[in-house]
C-alpha cells in the first residue's frame, strides 16, 4: 500500500504546489505562459534565453528548477534552485523544493535534513510536514512518520485524508491491522469521491470483501457563490437611477466552463455565467443576468492572439431589461518575465427592450498591464477609450477609464489567503444636450474596492468585500455616493 500511494500522492501534491507557487494568469505568453500551460520544453527555452541575457535572473533559475523537477532532472533542478536562492532569498519554498528533489531520488536522509530545516522555520507548514512524513516512512521510521502526519493534519485540515491514508500505510508496515483498517475507513469518510478514497476502498475490499462505493468523476469546472451584502444607495447605472435608499440583498452567482480543445497552437473554451440579486425591499431592482461565451486563442512565438464572443441577457425586477452581443479580439505580449500586456478592442451591440433610445453600438480600445512584483504580488494597471453611439442622441458619449489594483497572497493559519485593493476612474463626456438639464452631461466616477479571500476548505472560500463609489455628475440621478459591504461564500469544483 505504501509503495502504491507513494507514487500517487507526490505527483498529485507536487502539481498542487506548482500551481500555488508559480505565477498564474490565463494565456500568458512566453516562458511563464508556456510553463502554466504545461509546455515545459518551450518554457525551458524561454528561460534559458533570459539567462543568456541576464545570467543572474533569479526568476529564470527558479522556474527552471520547477521545470527540471517536473521532468525528473532532479540534480539540475537542485542546482537551479540554489542559484535562484543566491540571487533572491525571498523566492518561496527553495529548501522545500530541494528536499523534494532528494526525496524523489530516494535520498531520504538528505530530504529529511531539508524538510526539518523548513519545519524549524515554519512549524505549521503542512505540505512540508507531509513530505517529511513520507521521507520518514521511506526510511522505515514509521512511528516518526505517524507523528509527523498527525502534525500535518493539525496544521491543515484539508490534508486530513492524505495524512490518515499515509498513517494507515505505516501501520500496515508495522503489522498493526486494526489501526490500518481504522485509518482507511476514516479516509473514505473524509471524502468518498476521490482517488485516495478509491485506493482505501480497494485495500479494505481486499482485507474484508466489503463494498465501499462507486467512483465519481467531473468533466466541467463549476463555481457557485452566495453573497449577503448591505447597499446604502441602491442604484441601476444602466438607466441612471439611484434611490438614495439602503437595502440588504442576497447575490447568487454560478459559472461553468470547459476547455473543449487545446494543443500547442490553439485553445478553445466555452462557458456560462449566471447572476441574480435579490433585495429585501426593492424587488424592482432585482437583477438577473445570463451570459454565454466562446473563447479562442492562437499562440505564436512572441505573442498570443485571442477572440471572445459573449451574449448577455438581463432582466430587472420581473421584466426584460436589455441584451447585448460582444465581440472582443485581443493580443497578449510578454515585455519581460514579470510584465505582460493585454491589448484589446471590443464591440458591443446593446438592445434595451423597453427604451429603444438607449440601444447602442459601443466601441472600446485599451490595454492592461500585469506586473508580478514577486510570485505572490501582482500589480494590474490599464486604461481604455470608449465611444457609445445610441439611438437617442442625449445618451451618446465619449469617455475614458484608468484603473489600478494590487493583489497579495500570503499564509495565514496555514491557509493561503488573497487580499486585493483596487481603484477605477471614469470620465464620460456626452455629445448632445440632455433636455432635463438644458446642457451637455458630464460624469466623473471613482470606484474603490477591497477584497479579502480566506479558504475554508479546498472547495469553499469566504470572501469579505467592500466597495465605495463616488459618482460626480451634473445630472442629479447620476450624482451620488454609494457604499457596499458584504461577505461571499464561494465553492469551486
Amino acid at each position: 500500500m505504501s509503495i502504491q500511494f507513494k507514487k500517487f500522492f507526490p505527483c498529485l501534491f507536487f502539481t498542487a504546489l506548482v500551481a500555488t507557487s508559480s505565477i498564474s494568469f490565463a494565456d500568458m505568453d512566453r516562458g511563464l505562459a508556456y510553463y502554466n500551460k504545461g509546455d515545459f520544453k518551450n518554457a525551458e527555452t524561454e528561460f534559458l534565453n533570459q539567462l543568456s541575457i541576464n545570467p543572474n535572473s533569479a526568476y529564470s533559475h527558479y522556474y527552471l528548477g520547477l521545470i527540471y523537477a517536473v521532468s525528473e532532472e532532479y540534480k539540475k533542478s537542485t542546482d537551479s534552485f540554489q542559484k535562484a536562492q543566491k540571487g533572491n532569498k525571498k523566492l518561496p519554498d527553495i529548501d522545500f523544493n530541494i528536499g523534494k528533489n532528494y526525496y524523489y531520488q530516494n535520498l531520504n536522509s538528505e530530504a529529511i535534513t531539508y524538510f526539518n530545516k523548513v519545519a524549524k522555520k515554519e512549524p505549521d507548514n503542512a505540505e512540508n510536514l507531509m513530505f517529511l512524513g513520507l521521507a520518514y516512512q521511506a526510511e522505515a521510521k514509521h512511528q516518526q512518520a505517524v507523528d509527523t502526519f498527525k502534525k500535518a493534519r493539525k496544521a491543515d485540515k484539508e490534508l486530513a485524508q492524505v495524512a490518515v491514508f499515509n498513517s494507515a500505510a505505516s501501520y500496515q508496515q508495522t503489522g498493526n491491522k486494526p489501526q490500518q483498517r481504522a485509518h482507511l475507513e476514516e479516509a473514505v469518510k473524509i471524502n468518498p469521491n476521490n482517488a485516495i478514497a478509491d485506493n482505501s476502498r480497494r485495500i479494505l475490499d481486499t482485507m474484508s470483501g466489503d463494498n465501499y462505493g462507486p467512483i465519481e468523476q467531473n468533466k466541467w469546472k463549476f463555481t457557485g457563490s452566495i453573497s449577503f451584502e448591505h447597499d446604502d444607495n441602491v442604484t441601476v447605472d444602466e438607466v441612471n437611477v439611484n434611490t438614495n435608499k439602503s437595502d440588504n440583498a442576497s447575490i447568487i452567482e454560478f459559472s461553468a466552463e470547459n476547455l473543449i480543445y487545446a494543443d500547442e497552437t490553439y485553445e478553445a473554451e466555452i462557458g456560462y455565467d449566471f447572476y441574480q440579486s435579490i433585495y429585501n425591499t426593492y424587488d424592482d431592482f432585482n437583477l438577473q443576468s445570463h451570459s454565454f461565451y466562446v473563447d479562442g486563442a492562437r499562440k505564436y512565438t512572441d505573442f498570443d492572439l485571442g477572440l471572445n464572443y459573449r451574449y448577455n441577457y438581463n432582466s430587472l425586477g420581473d421584466h426584460k431589461f436589455y441584451g447585448s452581443h460582444i465581440v472582443k479580439p485581443n493580443i497578449w505580449y510578454s515585455a519581460s518575465d514579470t510584465w505582460f500586456i493585454d491589448g484589446f478592442y471590443s464591440y458591443e451591440n446593446k438592445k434595451f427592450f423597453k427604451n429603444s433610445d438607449r440601444d447602442a453600438d459601443t466601441n472600446n480600445i485599451g490595454f492592461t498591464n500585469y506586473i508580478f512584483i514577486t510570485p505572490d504580488d501582482m500589480l494590474i494597471a490599464g486604461a481604455y477609450y470608449e465611444d457609445e453611439d445610441t439611438d437617442g442622441d442625449e445618451y451618446d458619449y465619449d469617455g475614458y477609464s484608468a484603473y489600478i489594483s494590487y493583489e497579495k497572497k500570503f499564509m495565514l493559519n496555514a491557509k493561503e489567503v488573497i487580499i486585493s485593493l483596487g481603484y477605477d476612474y471614469e470620465d464620460n463626456d456626452y455629445n448632445s444636450i440632455t433636455p432635463s438639464i438644458g446642457k451637455k452631461r458630464h460624469d466623473k466616477r471613482k470606484n474603490y474596492n477591497l477584497d479579502f479571500e480566506y479558504p475554508i476548505t479546498d472547495l469553499l472560500s469566504a470572501i469579505f468585500y467592500y466597495e465605495y463609489i463616488d459618482s460626480d455628475s451634473n445630472l442629479d440621478s447620476s450624482d451620488y455616493k454609494e457604499h457596499i459591504t458584504g461577505i461571499k461564500l464561494e465553492a469551486k469544483y
